[in-house]
């Protein structure tokens, strides 16, 4: 699954972290029912509320670049 998350840096966006957060939170809740991506690529995630979805969504392996 890809995802642009809009996780830009200010100025170019305002905070994100409510919505980074309710992201992870569904990544989390599909996790737990069996119904979750195997891989998820996530673009534009240049902010550290971005780059934290996969940990706070339990992912165990998270590569960047």
């Amino acid at each position: 699954m890809t995802y642009n998350v809009h996780g830009l840096p200010w100025p170019i966006a305002e905070d994100r972290t409510a919505s980074l957060s309710a992201i992870a939170a569904q990544l989390k809740a599909m996790r737990a029912a069996g119904h979750q991506p195997r891989i998820v690529a996530l673009q534009e995630a240049f902010v550290p509320d971005a780059k934290a979805i996969g940990t706070a969504a339990g992912y165990r392996y998270i590569a960047f670049g």
